[in-house]
Order: structure tokens, then C-alpha cells, then sequence
């Protein structure tokens, strides 16, 4: 039932095309290792090889219904002084005052997020900020996102070495995976937990033509 009124709040305040989905994942070098493929009928399909996962990195992304916005990878995890920093140099720049497109940010109950001073930098620009319900993810269209990000980079695990470093292989999944077709399918494909859909409504107005106004400052 919260689930189900945090959407319908949003939607009843929002346009589609005003949010900004936001949230980590960890990453290594072992995503790039593919976990499936082909055999001959009556065959398990193998593949002899080293899997090595190596140093343990996080990204943080950046989603609306246009796809991803912007990634940004640190080996280590990302605690709430850098969550700050991301904030000031990297989404705040991605986002607009609010009525304009992607000015509501919406992030889920992760203890880093609720670090003041980057709520702070937000609303203080004219952002506004949401936090999903506890026990939500299902309500967050980047989880899906970042689910296609990882079959890319195991699609894509050969051309690993163009990108030199694997941050910016990382990168290069998160931001190549996920454009507008792909975004939203992600945002439709959300729901509460008892399966109720979480942001049909705000797609149907979205494809009907509904838009918000493009920032021009």
C-alpha cells in the first residue's frame, strides 16, 4: 500500500520526463565474463577459462526516460563525502530547476543518501528530492537498467582493451546500454511488490505527448 501511494503521489505531481532515477552498483572485472551461450542439443555448453574478479569498483548512475544521463565509477565504495561531490559536479549539472525536464531526483533508502549536503545542494537550486519506501527496488527503473548494462559488458568483454581502463569500460555499459527504446522499457517494467504497475500512468500521459519544459538558463 505505501508502494502504491508513493507512485501514485509522484505521478499526480510529476511528468514523466521530469525524473531522475538515481542509485550504485558494485562492480569488478568479473562482469565482463560471459554467463551464458550456445551447444549443440544434448550438450552443456562450456567454456574453459580464468575468471578473476579483481579490484571491486562502484558506479553511480544517472537514469531518465531518455536513457542514462551520466555514470561515474570510483574504485572502492562510494561513501556520502564523494556522494557529495558527485552531487556538485555530476548530477547537478545533468538536472534543471524544477518545472523544466529531469528536475525531480528520486533515490532509494540507502544510508548515503539521506547525507545532507547534497539534499541540500539540490533543493537549494531548485531540485526537488524524493526517497522511495523502504524495501522498494522494484520501484526504480535503474535496477533494470543496470541489468542490461552488465549483458553489455558481457556482449561487448572483447573490446574490453579499446577502453584501457576498466572504469571506463564500467562506464561505457552503464551509458551505451541504456538509451530511450531501452529506458523505457525499464520504467514500464517497474511495480509494487504485490506486481500492481508502478509508473504505467506517467508513460501512457509520456506517449501521449505530455512534456515538460526544456531548461534554457
Amino acid at each position: 500500500m505505501l508502494q502504491l501511494t508513493f507512485c501514485t503521489r509522484i505521478s499526480n505531481r510529476y511528468r514523466l520526463d521530469q525524473l531522475i532515477w538515481i542509485d550504485e552498483i558494485s562492480a569488478n572485472e568479473g562482469m565482463v565474463h560471459r554467463r551464458h551461450g550456445w551447444s549443440e542439443a544434448g550438450h552443456m555448453c562450456r567454456r574453459a577459462g580464468i575468471t578473476y574478479a579483481g579490484v571491486s569498483y562502484s558506479a553511480l548512475g544517472v537514469f531518465w526516460i531518455g536513457g542514462m544521463l551520466a555514470a561515474f565509477v570510483v574504485e572502492g565504495a562510494i561513501d556520502a563525502d564523494l556522494f557529495a561531490q558527485i552531487t556538485q559536479h555530476i548530477l547537478l549539472p545533468q538536472t534543471a530547476p524544477w518545472p523544466h525536464q529531469r528536475s525531480v531526483v528520486i533515490a532509494d533508502n540507502c544510508g548515503t543518501h539521506y547525507f545532507q549536503a547534497w539534499i541540500d545542494t539540490l533543493t537549494g537550486a531548485g531540485r526537488h528530492v524524493w526517497f522511495q519506501e523502504k524495501l522498494s527496488p522494484t520501484l526504480n527503473p535503474i535496477e533494470d537498467a543496470f541489468k542490461l548494462a552488465r549483458r553489455w559488458a558481457a556482449t561487448n568483454y572483447m573490446q574490453r582493451a579499446m577502453y584501457g581502463d576498466i572504469k571506463m569500460f564500467i562506464r561505457a555499459a552503464l551509458i551505451s546500454a541504456v538509451e530511450y527504446p531501452q529506458a523505457r522499457h525499464c520504467v514500464l517494467n517497474c511495480s509494487t511488490m504485490d506486481g500492481t504497475p508502478a509508473w504505467h500512468t506517467l508513460v501512457h500521459r509520456f506517449d501521449q505527448g505530455e512534456r515538460s519544459p526544456v531548461y534554457r538558463g
